[in-house]
């Protein structure tokens, strides 16, 4: 249930995320190209060009639309700092400023020696970052100061994150609340889906530990009859299923309290798999292990233990005669690797996820006969995800590998 919500919250802030980011970069874009616009429209005026300066490459002016010394010297018409350097054989003959702006020629002279060297007619820039524009004829430079519009747009740019921060904020909260309505229906249904599994496993615990006592009564008179053998055998198999789901019902409670201490991993992991041995030298499977020691974890020391014991009684009951299983426990970093592998009867491919999930059997025939319903691995992944760690399953080669991930501290 925790997954369905944290999917639904994000879809939903993803969406409106999306619009919001969306809005504000049509917003700036709309506000650059006025910009681009605006600039682009002063260069054609001052240069009287007769199209505009970014579809032709090499603009047509006429001659009598150069600016004279006496009109660009007394004529103060733009809204933009724009200059206009008059150039004789590529030197300055003089500068006009073209606003009520004091011109500083030193810094303008500047300009144009950088736009003679580029050797470019013309160029608008990135208005971000560029401080000028300018469009250039073999006798006049005419410069556009573009510091006034990058101010312009940086301030716009700011002031639109500055929104989108707070849009996001506000879009966290719708989301989550219209995560909890929508999930709502969903996670009452679940909660009583959840309430009957275990409702209903209280229920037949009871009777079923009844009959099993009943029978075993009756066995020891009645050693040889079948029917009571069939009875005892089927009713520990209900037993054992009935225990599977209370365990996973309740590791599935958000609710659930994990009782989280600092405990030496390295000692508890040897400690559970060390019974194991006798299981294992009856079916004649060779067993190894590589127990790094000394690693300690935050971590409840009794479902650490149930991990590790269905995983390890998963791989031997996997495993053939004179089949191999390896147990190994490394610490790296800030993480902790547990490694079960087996040889013997492998994965198949596409598999590898599917094994996790309850009452899944890759064959349900011989899982049947072995008193296994496929909640082992549900049941370990669940334990590993509480303790925020990872589990995953992989083939190599002959052998079959269940890989944990948990965090050291």
């Amino acid at each position: 249930m925790r997954k369905l919500k944290n999917k639904v919250f994000l879809v939903i802030f993803g969406i409106l995320s999306l619009f919001l980011i969306s809005i504000i970069i049509f917003n700036n874009y709309q506000l650059y190209t006025r910009e681009v616009n605006n600039v682009e429209d002063v260069l054609n005026r001052m240069g009287n060009m007769n199209q505009r300066i970014d579809k032709v490459p090499k603009p047509n002016i006429k001659p009598e639309g150069l600016a004279s010394k006496e009109n660009l010297e007394n004529k103060i018409f733009m809204d933009s700092i724009v200059y206009t350097v008059l150039l004789n054989n590529n030197e300055i003959e003089n500068i006009f400023c073209h606003t009520e702006t004091k011109s500083n020629d030193e810094i303008v002279i500047n300009i144009v020696n950088d736009i003679l060297k580029e050797g470019k007619e013309y160029e608008v820039g990135n208005l971000y970052i560029v401080e000028y524009s300018y469009y250039r004829t073999d006798d006049k430079i005419t410069i556009v100061d573009n510091n006034v519009v990058k101010d312009r747009l940086l301030y716009n740019l700011s002031f639109s994150i500055v929104i989108l921060i707070i849009l996001e904020v506000i879009s966290i909260v719708i989301s989550f609340l219209l995560t909890k309505w929508i999930i709502k229906p969903v996670e009452e249904s679940f909660t009583k889906q959840k309430q009957f599994v275990a409702d209903a496993s209280h229920e037949l615990k009871t009777p079923l530990s009844v009959i099993i006592a009943n029978v075993d009564m009756l066995e020891k008179d009645r050693e040889n009859d079948k029917w009571f053998k069939n009875i005892k055998s089927e009713a520990d198999s209900m037993n054992l299923l009935i225990c599977n789901l209370l365990d996973l019902a309740k590791l599935e409670d958000d609710n659930n309290i994990l009782n989280i201490e600092l405990c030496n991993l390295s000692k508890l992991v040897e400690k559970t798999i060390l019974p194991f041995e006798s299981i294992i030298y009856e079916k004649k499977i060779k067993f190894d292990y590589d127990i790094q020691g000394g690693i300690e974890c935050n971590c409840d020391k009794g479902k650490i233990q149930q991990l590790v014991s269905i995983l390890v009684d998963n791989a031997i009951k996997h495993s053939k005669k004179n089949g191999k299983v390896f147990v190994k426990l490394e610490s790296i970093n800030q993480s902790i690797f547990l490694y079960i592998k087996n040889k013997g009867d492998g994965i198949k491919k596409g598999e590898e996820e599917k094994i996790f999930e309850r009452f899944y059997r890759a064959d349900g025939s011989r899982n049947r006969s072995e008193n296994r319903y496929g909640l082992g691995l549900a049941i370990a992944k669940n334990i590993v995800e509480l303790h925020n760690g990872s589990i995953s399953a992989m083939q190599e080669k002959d052998y079959t590998v269940f890989k944990v991930e948990l965090k050291k501290l």
